[in-house]
């Protein structure tokens, strides 16, 4: 009998599907939001009339982040091969757009945000995001440099 890798193997998901790590990080957000609503619910009571306001608006914004890492899993990996480059140049232009009159939004004296369809994305993020997955890709294509300089 051929043996099973039960890390790809698990009900429901693909090929490179790591269940395992699927299950800590499950845990850890649940974690985060007993502790999110456990230390606001009185906050958000008092300002809003609403205890679980802050829970809510981090439920979107976890259901937000999953459909895009659902999306991003499902992105080939040929792609973000190609993309290689303009990661990085993706990233700069980001981090100068606020500096644009009328698309930066200032927030207590520090102009790093934009509004985009509503809401406030403080672009550091995505472009921290970016280049992380640059480097990544520069670390998978220069292996034998790299471990031969270390």
């Amino acid at each position: 009998m051929s043996r099973i890798d039960h890390s790809k193997a698990a009900v429901g998901q693909g090929p490179g599907v790591d269940l395992n790590l699927l299950v800590i990080a499950g845990l850890l957000l649940g974690g985060g939001l007993v502790l999110l609503t456990s230390a606001s619910i009185s906050l958000a009571e008092r300002n809003t009339g609403d205890p679980f306001f802050y829970l809510e608006r981090q439920l979107v914004a976890t259901a937000i982040g999953v459909l895009a890492g659902i999306i991003v899993f499902r992105v080939p990996t040929e792609l973000w091969e190609r993309a290689g480059l303009m990661l990085p140049c993706l990233a700069i232009v980001l981090l100068l757009s606020v500096l644009v009159p009328g698309l930066g939004r200032t927030v207590n004296g520090s102009t790093r945000w934009l509004r985009i369809a509503g809401i406030a994305i403080q672009v550091a993020e995505p472009a921290r995001l970016l280049l992380l997955v640059y480097i990544a890709g520069y670390a998978a294509r220069h292996t034998r440099e790299l471990q031969s300089s270390l």
